[in-house]
């Protein structure tokens, strides 16, 4: 969903991305709440805390809940009807604290439950679980069933084919191989 996290900046402007001229991946794991609040250091609970006296630390905050709830709208939008829609599922370091949770829940009226996605281990990112879940449907393993519904084996071209902005495609292409 791109969004802003706790450490990076979520998606990068084009015309932004101009200006800057030279951005390196490392680049974008800076510029979310902590680099914004102006304090990378601190945890997020600590960041929480410190929003309550210090305006910076405050609207990064508010930056953060802002681009959640954009992004839960967002792709809201893309069902065919609310109905569709049965629950909103959080997940993330942020999404565990109650603070977050409660900005989120009110920030968006959709009227359906916010809930906590399940993780199965405390020692890795959920996209990482994800991406596990993917690889075992991919060997005909447990997820198997999510892998047939999201037709990942039918999948073709690449991740470059919707992209239609002048660039030499193949030789980046080339080069990523």
């Amino acid at each position: 969903s791109n969004i802003m996290g706790f450490r990076a900046c979520g998606n990068l402007d084009g015309e932004l991305a101009y200006l800057i001229k030279h951005i390196k991946k490392e680049n974008i794991y800076k510029g979310g709440v902590s680099f914004i609040a102006g304090y990378e250091d601190l945890s997020l609970k600590e960041i929480i805390l410190l929003a309550q006296q210090d305006e910076q630390t405050k609207m990064a905050l508010n930056a953060y809940i802002s681009d959640v709830t954009k992004a839960i709208y967002g792709i809201s939008s893309s069902f065919s009807s609310k109905d569709k829609i049965y629950e909103i599922l959080l997940a993330g370091r942020g999404s565990e604290l109650q603070y977050i949770k409660d900005k989120i829940i009110n920030s968006i009226n959709i009227g359906v439950p916010v809930k906590m996605m399940n993780s199965y281990s405390n020692l890795s990112k959920r996209a990482a679980q994800g991406a596990a879940f993917i690889a075992n449907g991919l060997l005909g393993g447990r997820f198997e069933p999510i892998v047939s519904n999201l037709m990942i084996k039918e999948a073709k071209g690449s991740i470059l084919d919707d992209i239609f902005i002048p660039f030499d495609k193949e030789k980046l292409l080339s080069d990523l191989n």
